[in-house]
């Protein structure tokens, strides 16, 4: 295996990695820690508990959304340059890339300590339910890209060839 196919096979498990923790931690917090929380009113859990919940959380979202952010522009670069993607391709990606900027927001909202992230968390499931009904949306429209199958580009399109050609 090349080099860069090494690369590019680590990007993409980076990639799928970050997205499980993010939304399988999104899923935990939804409907296991927010319920329980709520239920136990009185009964032993104190914000300490749910504070310390919540910092850890925040230093798994941030370096979550990091590595969505650097591995997604590496692979969409790889694609580009290897693919000839066609405009359909290209505006599902667009779209996917503007769904996961709302979602690293709103994810970095209610797992922050500002004032706007404390009156989020007051209607929590409700900004629960959006971002993980705008990820369930974006994972779509990931696999259904995955399905594309988009023509490799041909050598006399490709960046290389033209270079070689002017010299």
């Amino acid at each position: 295996m090349e080099t860069q196919e090494l690369v590019t096979l680590l990007a993409r498990w980076l990639h799928i990695f970050s997205a499980i923790a993010l939304v399988g931690g999104t899923v935990f917090i939804r409907f296991a820690l927010v319920p329980a929380l709520a239920g136990a009113d009185g009964e032993g859990v104190d914000d300490s508990v749910s504070g310390a919940i919540y910092r850890r959380w925040t230093r798994i979202v941030m370096v979550a959304i990091a590595w969505l952010l650097i591995t997604g522009i590496y692979n969409a670069a790889i694609m580009a340059v290897r693919y000839d993607l066609g405009p359909v391709y290209n505006a599902l990606l667009g779209i996917k890339m503007l769904l996961a900027f709302v979602i690293f927001a709103l994810a970095s909202l209610l797992a922050g300590r500002s004032a706007l992230a404390r009156r989020l968390r007051t209607r929590e499931r409700t900004w629960l339910n959006l971002n993980l009904l705008l990820m369930v949306v974006l994972i779509s429209i990931a696999s259904f890209l995955k399905q594309m199958d988009p023509p490799p580009r041909t050598a006399s399109a490709s960046p290389d060839s033209a270079a070689t050609e002017m010299e």
